[in-house]
C-alpha cells in the first residue's frame, strides 16, 4: 500500500446533509484547513511521503461529512461538532487499486474561531498530522470590502427601483394615452359603421360602389388598430403588475444550472432521448441567462463531484436549477438517480450504487438562495423492479421538500413517463415549448406543461408539482 504522495491533488469537503437537522451550531461557517502530515508507516513498503493538504470547508448544523479523494486513495467519513468546541471525524481509506483499510482520525478542540486538532493515520503503526481550522474572512480589510460591495449593490437596487418606479408612472400615462386614444377609435368606428350602412342601403352606382369599398377598408384599419391598442394595454398593465423592488432583484441575481442526462446505461440498455433532453434544456436555459454545466453518460463518481461543484456556485444571491433525464428508481419510498456505470442488481445496493435525490436537493437549499428549482424527467420505469421486493414503478414525491424549492416531476407519484418517440422526450418537449415565453411566472409555465402532456398522452401521463417558492419567478423577464 503507498500512502498519499506529495504530488496528489487532495479535496476535503465538509458539507451539511439534510434541511431538517439539529439546529445552528456557533461553529457554523466557512473555514480554512490546513492538515500537514510527515509520513505514516507501512509494514510492507515502510514510510510514505511526506503530504500537506491547504483548504476550505463549511460546517452547517455542527454536522460534518468527510470526502477527500486523491489518484491514489478515496477517504470517506463523518464527524461533528458540539457545544462546546469538541471536534471528532473518523474516515476510512479505500484504496482505488485494493490493499488493506486505513482509518484518519481527527479529533481536538475549538478555541475562538479556530482549531488546532490531530489526524491520526492509522495502519500498522499510528502517525499523527498537524490540523489548523482557521474562520474565513476574518481579515478587518477583506470585511470592509465586502461592507463596501453590499453597500455598492443596495445603492444599485435603490437606483433600479427608483427608476422602475418612473418607468410605471410612464407605463400609466401610455395607458391612459392609449386609452383614450382607443375611445377616439371607438367613436371613428361607430361613425364608419352608420355611413357604411347608409351606403350599403343606397344605390349601388359606379360612385357609391368605390366609396363603399373605402369604408370597408376604413373599418378594417381601424379595428386592426383597437386590437393593437388593446395588447398594448394588456402589457403595460401586466408589467405594473411585478413588484419592482422584486423585478431589480431578478434583474440582479445570479443564475446556475446543473444539467444532467444519463442515457447509455452499461447494464440497463440505452434511452432514446435522456441525452437529446439534456442538451436541448441546456441550450434553452442558457438563453435565459444561466451559467449551464452539462453532463452526459455520467458514472457514480462524476456525478457526485458536478453535484458537490454545482452545490459550491450558488449562494444567497443567486438561483439554482437542477435538471435530470435518465433512470431513476424508488425504494421504500426513497428516488434515487441511476449513474450509467450502475451495476446494481439487489434491493440492497441502491444506497452504495445510486445517488439520492434527498442528498441533491439538500445540497442545493444549504446554499440558502432565494429560488431553487429541481426538474426529475426521471420516471422512464424501474429497471430494478422485477428483482426488487420494495422498489415500485416510477418516483415518490418528496414529502419535505426544502423552503424556496419548486420540484417538477415528469408524471405523478408512482407513474411511468414515455421516453417520446421523436428528438425528445414528451416532458421535456412540452417544457421547451413554454420555457422561453415572456412574462410567465414559472407556475404558470407548468401549468401550460401539464395540460399539454395530459393531453397529447390521453391522460396516461400527468406531471406533478411540489413549490415551496416564497416569491415569484420568471424564467423570461419582462422588458
Amino acid at each position: 500500500m503507498r500512502g498519499p504522495s506529495l504530488g496528489s491533488v487532495v479535496a476535503l469537503a465538509f458539507l451539511v446533509t439534510g434541511c431538517l437537522g439539529p439546529p445552528s451550531s456557533k461553529y457554523d461557517g466557512d473555514y480554512d484547513i490546513t492538515i500537514d502530515c510527515p509520513y505514516y508507516q507501512n509494514l510492507l513498503v515502510g514510510p510514505s511521503d511526506a503530504f500537506k493538504v491547504e483548504s476550505r470547508l463549511a460546517i452547517r448544523d455542527g454536522l460534518i461529512d468527510l470526502n477527500l479523494t486523491s489518484p491514489e486513495h478515496l477517504w470517506l467519513g463523518n464527524g461533528s461538532v458540539n457545544d462546546v468546541g469538541k471536534v471528532h471525524v473518523t474516515g476510512t481509506r479505500r484504496a482505488r487499486h485494493g490493499g488493506w483499510p486505513i482509518v484518519l482520525d481527527i479529533s481536538g478542540e475549538f478555541v475562538g474561531d479556530r482549531a488546532d486538532l490531530t489526524a491520526r493515520i492509522k495502519t500498522i503503526s499510528a502517525t499523527n498530522c498537524a490540523v489548523t481550522l482557521a474562520r474565513a474572512m476574518t481579515d478587518p480589510t477583506t470585511l470592509v470590502a465586502i461592507r463596501q460591495g453590499m453597500a455598492e449593490r443596495q445603492a444599485g437596487i435603490d437606483a433600479a427601483r427608483q427608476s422602475l418606479e418612473v418607468e410605471r408612472e410612464r407605463a400609466a400615462r401610455d395607458i391612459e394615452a392609449a386609452a383614450a386614444e382607443r375611445a377616439r377609435a371607438a367613436r371613428d368606428l361607430a361613425a364608419v359603421e352608420v355611413e357604411r350602412r347608409r351606403m350599403t342601403e343606397a344605390a349601388l352606382n359606379a360612385k357609391t360602389q368605390a366609396e363603399f369599398v373605402e369604408v370597408q377598408r376604413q373599418r378594417t384599419e381601424l379595428t386592426g388598430r383597437i386590437e393593437e391598442l388593446e395588447r398594448q394595454i394588456a402589457a403595460a398593465a401586466r408589467a405594473r403588475a411585478i413588484d419592482p423592488a422584486l423585478l431589480a432583484v431578478m434583474r440582479t441575481e445570479r443564475r446556475h444550472a446543473l444539467v444532467v442526462g444519463n442515457g447509455d446505461y452499461r447494464r440497463f440498455g440505452k434511452l432514446q432521448n435522456a441525452v437529446n433532453d439534456a442538451r436541448a434544456m441546456s441550450a434553452s436555459l442558457r438563453r435565459l441567462g444561466f451559467d449551464v454545466t452539462l453532463v452526459e453518460n455520467a458514472d457514480q463518481r462524476n456525478l457526485r463531484r458536478a453535484v458537490l461543484e454545482f452545490g459550491r456556485k450558488i449562494d444567497r444571491d443567486s438561483v439554482g436549477l437542477f435538471y435530470y433525464a435518465g433512470h431513476a428508481v424508488q425504494v421504500r419510498g426513497e428516488n434515487y438517480l441511476l449513474p450509467a456505470d450502475a451495476d446494481t442488481r439487489h434491493e440492497d445496493e441502491v444506497e452504495v450504487d445510486a445517488i439520492a435525490v434527498g442528498q441533491v436537493l439538500s445540497r442545493i437549499a444549504a446554499a440558502g438562495g432565494r429560488v431553487n428549482i429541481a426538474i426529475l424527467d426521471a420516471c422512464r420505469d424501474n429497471p430494478l423492479q422485477t428483482s426488487m421486493r420494495s422498489a415500485s414503478r416510477g418516483l415518490a414525491v418528496v414529502s419535505t421538500s426544502p423552503t424556496g424549492m419548486l420540484i417538477a416531476y415528469a408524471t405523478g407519484p408512482n407513474r411511468t413517463a414515455a421516453d417520446g418517440t421523436g428528438a425528445n422526450g414528451l416532458f421535456t418537449e412540452e417544457l421547451l415549448k413554454h420555457l422561453e415565453t415572456p412574462e410567465l411566472r414559472i407556475e404558470d409555465v407548468f401549468k401550460r406543461v401539464i395540460d399539454g402532456v395530459e393531453t397529447r398522452s390521453g391522460g396516461q401521463q400527468v406531471p406533478w408539482l411540489t413549490s415551496s417558492l416564497k416569491g415569484d419567478f420568471y424564467f423570461k423577464l419582462p422588458n
